[in-house]
């Protein structure tokens, strides 16, 4: 009976030829994945919920059992779910303060209606050509971004514009984005950010914790990123310091 049930919510919600068993998910008969038994249960409450978001503490109950409460699990497990679904045209999408949702893609592995949906972009600060192209081609995976390199540009940039959040390389040629943060805050009180650099100063990270703001070392696991980026669309939370180790997962 689930299994009629959720081939025919698929069905009607127009995520034709994708299959979600009692142990494995596949899309026009190929494996999705292989994925864990989290993802495969949050897979399965997505696509019954037939397009519709569905709270991220929903899904720590549902797939979890409430647990522990820490919903960054969640986060987590949806992250590599949006990884393993993506030889098909479906895609977990994060709605701001309100949940996720499963959604077909309009081939730019992104929602046709991201950029409606999200009512805003994230601000990129980071003035290492490589390592900008490769934060943005992350966060672009999910939101808008707009990228600049130095601490003028972004004051500028900053000023206006709707800013869903922020990463922000303490290093920039002109200054320290730390300075980026009073104004930021000036326009959104509980904009979150993320700020990132390559050195392990424990002055620095005090003052990134006293400005609650989140801190990860160089280079940035794509993880760390994701799971930032879909909690900033999904809504706020305490902030919390984050410390990723150089080099490792």
């Amino acid at each position: 009976m689930l299994l009629v049930s959720i081939a025919a919510v698929a069905l009607s919600a127009g995520f034709e030829g994708l299959s979600v068993g009692e142990r494995a998910a596949r899309y026009q008969g190929e494996l999705v994945g292989p994925l864990s038994k989290h993802e495969l249960e949050l897979l399965r409450e997505l696509v019954l919920a037939a397009g519709e978001p569905v709270a991220r503490t929903q899904l720590l109950t549902r797939c979890w059992g409430g647990g522990d409460g820490r919903t960054q699990k969640v986060d987590v497990a949806l992250s590599r779910l949006r990884e393993k679904l993506a030889h098909t045209p479906f895609t977990v999408h994060a709605i701001r303060g309100v949940g996720y949702r499963l959604w077909k893609t309009d081939g730019t592995r992104r929602p046709a209606s991201l950029a409606a949906a999200a009512q805003g972009s994230f601000l990129l600060a980071e003035d290492d050509a490589l390592v900008r192209r490769v934060l943005t081609r992350v966060v672009t995976r999910v939101a808008p971004t707009q990228a600049v390199a130095t601490l003028r540009q972004a004051a500028d940039v900053a000023r206006s514009g709707t800013w869903l959040g922020a990463i922000l390389d303490i290093g920039l040629p002109d200054g320290s984005g730390l300075d980026l943060i009073p104004i930021l805050r000036r326009r959104s009180p509980t904009i979150p950010i993320l700020v990132i650099s390559g050195r392990n100063d424990h002055d620095t990270i005090n003052r990134v914790a006293m400005l609650a703001a989140r801190y990860s070392m160089k280079p940035v696991d794509s993880r760390v990123l994701e799971v930032f980026v879909e909690e900033a669309l999904v809504g706020p939370r305490p902030p919390t310091l984050h410390l990723e180790a150089e080099g490792g997962r």
